[in-house]
């Protein structure tokens, strides 16, 4: 059961994919006031075009004020949900078939969906800054360094500041990853003190295996802030790609511990848990954001999957059976994801009684 994990609301185990957004950059050293165009996602809101959009939940309240046209209040739960599960993207796509889709916010909330926008490209990536990245259906003029560029140079102070280190986390998760440094190394020049732009480099240094350098500038986020969450995060995510399980739980409990509501932490510790052998602490995580997706009223279907693999990988077959069943019943998998279901339950089922 251990090596059959598949992908339903999957964070990417890989470590050419290793991305822990910063949205805003909230600490970087206080000067003069950020004009809003910077701290909020105004200038991707003015970008966006077509009548059907979908978007994150970072995104919806500056579209449902800037651009009320464009939301879709009966079908945001829905939305924020298809960000982890491509698949439940797939259907959302074929009911009302999106002329653009806005993914605003920490790229790690989205990552499933943007991996799954690159890799099949229906769609084309059309605008990026520091906060968001919009796709437009074809046919649409791609996006161009140049125009990040563009809008950079405008900018001086601690609005560049913000500017380029957010703009930094959009290039990683697009595997830009020259420009991305370029745009860090002009950062750590105006601001040797940020704790987010060295938490960005160390990814930039995860993304090419760089598992020396990726720690060296975690801990030197560390420093400058110890309860960083975003450096933390990132902490064990590096710690887990350079395969050094016990060593990432104990930083993802850190994480845990500052925010323990906070979805992304709570997959990342079950990753590593599972990873570990630690699957009582696996199942305790995936309970807990089983409990947070039904206080949401969101689809836990892709979390009961991978609640009733723990509770199998632990040993305990009458959870594990549960779990797939309330998964099943649900009705919402994709026929791929039931006939996955069928044949662990089955698998489990012959071990009982063998």
């Amino acid at each position: 059961m251990r090596n059959q994990r598949i992908i339903f609301v999957t964070v990417a185990v890989i470590a050419a994919n290793l991305l822990v957004g910063v949205f805003f950059m909230t600490r970087s050293r206080p000067s003069t006031p950020v004009r809003s165009e910077i701290s909020t996602p105004q200038l991707a809101a003015n970008a966006i075009q077509g009548r059907s959009v979908f978007y994150t939940a970072a995104a919806r309240e500056i579209l449902h004020r800037l651009r009320p046209e464009l939301a879709s209040e009966a079908e945001e739960q829905k939305f924020f949900q298809a960000t982890q599960d491509p698949s439940a993207w797939r259907l959302l796509d074929h009911r009302l078939h999106f002329d653009a889709i806005w993914l605003c916010g920490d790229a790690n909330g989205y990552r499933p969906l943007l991996r799954h926008l690159l890799e099949t490209r229906d769609f084309v990536l059309t605008y990026l800054d520091h906060t968001s990245v919009i796709f437009a259906r074809p046919p649409a003029t791609a996006f161009n360094a140049k125009a990040l560029d563009a809008m950079k140079e405008k900018l001086t102070g601690r609005d560049r500041m913000i500017f380029l280190v957010g703009a930094a986390n959009k290039l990683l998760a697009i595997g830009m990853l020259p420009l991305a440094k370029g745009y860090l190394d002009e950062a750590i020049l105006l601001d040797g003190g940020s704790a987010d732009a060295r938490t960005q480099l160390a990814l930039y240094h995860a993304q090419l295996g760089e598992w020396r350098e990726a720690l060296d500038d975690c801990n030197r986020a560390l420093d400058l802030d110890a309860k960083f969450p975003a450096a933390l995060a990132a902490k064990a995510q590096i710690l887990f790609g350079s395969k050094q399980f016990n060593a990432a739980l104990e930083i993802s409990q850190q994480a845990l511990e500052a925010h323990p509501d906070d979805p992304a932490n709570l997959f990342l510790d079950a990753k590593i848990a599972h990873e570990a052998h630690a699957f009582q602490r696996e199942i305790i995580a995936m309970q807990n954001l089983v409990r947070l997706a039904e206080k949401a009223g969101a689809p836990v279907s892709g979390y009961r999957i991978y609640l009733a693999q723990a509770y199998a990988a632990d040993g305990q077959a009458e959870p594990a059976i549960e779990q797939f069943e309330k998964a099943r019943s649900a009705g919402d998998l994709s026929p791929e994801q039931k006939r996955f279901v069928e044949d662990s339950i089955a698998r489990i089922r012959s071990r009982v009684h063998s």
